[in-house]
């Protein structure tokens, strides 16, 4: 990523396999289309799962490389962490499957993106063993140096343990790829502008206490009833999957509705709703289920990505929702609307680790972390996170990060040389202008520099923390005692 050019070696047609996140899904299948040939369409979960093509951009001018090809299959964040911890395209883990619902869609998983961050003990779990995940999407991962004694299989993954991962493939990789804005939409008949609705508003309506769009305080935002006058009762709408979606939106809710509300249910960044409150929604998988519902729901709301609501739907072709989006008053007292420029700002402030101004490594400063620790690169979940409640001027209030989830060691130079060219070509014009018709943020320069800088390049003084992707078994690297590899 970044300024830097990066050359990929000439070799066969590569494929690397990668699941998760719903919300970049369309538009990481625009950039995988633009980058590498024969990448085709991107995969929703089903039985059979359904291939789903990316639409191109028309705002962007591509070559792609005929020797690589990256596929992706939109799980949700939960099940495509599962997925990578587990090194498993196992059937109940990601859901995609043949017809008759026995035969995993990919052969195997080399990445994740999650809108949902890791956190330290689910680091630790990668690491050290144990479990992750819930229900169909919960694996069990044995300690480094066990034998694993009830092996998972591609039907079953209940009662079984999966090898460590960190003693086949290395150091877990986490990072940000894209900023993301999550919106606020509606169905209100005759609602000619978008709905104004502070913090105070939107708090009391998702904690069920603002019930009825014709509530004399929606009515006081917006200078006049948005319903003309009359009754309409407010219906919640949120996910039935565990969805980055929803973590961007519980943790931002977390922070901002304490003191406003007379009970606030959302205590902390999880990526289903809480049980206080599930009760209260209407729930659908995915954003394109969630879509759905707002449209055939007279007085619905819920919380959506930005690309299914206007103006940024009209850019981008990959869905015909065209959903409005509610304007949102921030910290700092503006009113914003998801668009990238106005999450770029609600990201702004945020430094990587151990980095200076530029994003170049600098050992010694550390007030953002370390670079050796995947926790750190990303915003926690916590409702005291920087980026939990963004205080700077036209910053857009809900915003959260899209983060590949990796391994530091794969099993072919191929596969090594995809994902680096890849992620470079992520911090470049075409990548920026199809996120940003997405209303979708690129990482700010600084960011991509340290990204490239740790993961992507060998050299630099960054090149000392042996973070960057490796051949497992490769010399001078942290791969070179792992014999096996993604």
């Amino acid at each position: 990523m970044g300024a830097s050019a990066l050359a990929v070696a000439a070799n066969a047609q590569t494929t690397v396999y990668g699941a998760g996140s719903s919300l970049l899904a369309p538009y990481w299948a625009q950039g995988a289309n633009c980058y590498a040939s024969s990448s085709g369409a991107y995969l929703v979960k089903g039985t059979p799962a359904a291939s789903v093509t990316a639409p191109a951009n028309p705002h962007v001018t591509c070559s792609p490389n005929t020797t690589q090809a990256i596929k992706f299959d939109a799980t949700g964040s939960g099940a495509g962490v599962s997925a990578v911890y587990a090194h498993s395209t196992a059937v109940p883990l990601l859901g995609s499957t043949d017809a008759a619902g026995t035969t995993p869609v990919y052969p195997s998983i080399q990445y994740g993106l999650s809108d949902n961050p890791l956190t330290a003990a689910n680091v630790s779990v990668y690491n050290n063993g144990g479990t992750i995940g819930s229900g169909a999407t919960a694996v069990t991962l044995q300690a480094p140096g066990v034998a694993v004694t009830t092996p998972c299989t591609a039907t079953n993954i209940s009662g079984c343990q999966f090898p460590n991962p960190v003693s086949l493939y290395g150091a877990l990789v986490q990072f940000p790829v894209s900023v993301d804005p999550v919106a606020i939409t509606y169905n209100v008949a005759g609602s000619t502008s978008s709905i104004k609705l502070d913090t105070a508003a939107y708090c009391k309506i998702f904690n069920g206490q603002i019930t009825d769009w014709n509530d004399a305080a929606i009515t006081a935002l917006n200078g006049g009833s948005v319903t003309g006058g009359s009754s309409l009762p407010i219906k919640l709408v949120g996910r039935s999957d565990s969805s980055g979606t929803t973590s961007i939106f519980t943790r931002h809710l977390a922070a901002v509705c304490g003191g406003l509300v007379t009970t606030n249910n959302y205590s902390a960044g999880t990526t289903t709703l809480p049980a206080s409150i599930i009760s209260s929604f209407t729930l659908a998988s995915g954003s394109s289920g969630v879509a759905t519902l707002v449209n055939s729901t007279a007085g619905a709301i819920a919380y959506i990505g930005p690309d299914y609501v206007k103006p940024a739907v009209s850019n981008t072709g990959a869905n015909s929702y065209n959903l409005p989006a509610a304007t949102l008053q921030n910290a700092n007292g503006d009113w914003t609307s998801p668009t990238a420029a106005a999450a770029a700002i609600s990201f702004a402030s945020i430094a990587p680790p151990q980095s200076d101004a530029s994003g170049n490594y600098a050992s010694g400063t550390t007030a953002n972390g370390l670079r050796t620790n995947p926790q750190d690169w990303v915003q926690s979940t916590a409702a005291t996170a920087p980026i939990a409640k963004p205080t700077a001027a036209n910053a857009y209030p809900i915003v959260g990060t899209t983060n590949f989830v990796g391994y530091t060691c794969y099993s072919t130079q191929g596969s090594v040389n995809v994902l680096k060219g890849f992620l470079n070509f992520g911090g470049g014009s075409q990548a920026n202008t199809i996120l940003s018709d997405a209303a979708l943020a690129q990482l700010p320069s600084n960011w991509l520099n340290a990204i490239n800088n740790t993961f992507v390049l060998n050299n630099g003084d960054a090149a000392s923390l042996k973070l960057y992707f490796a051949r497992a078994g490769a010399a001078n690297t942290a791969c070179s005692s792992v014999s096996t590899g993604a």
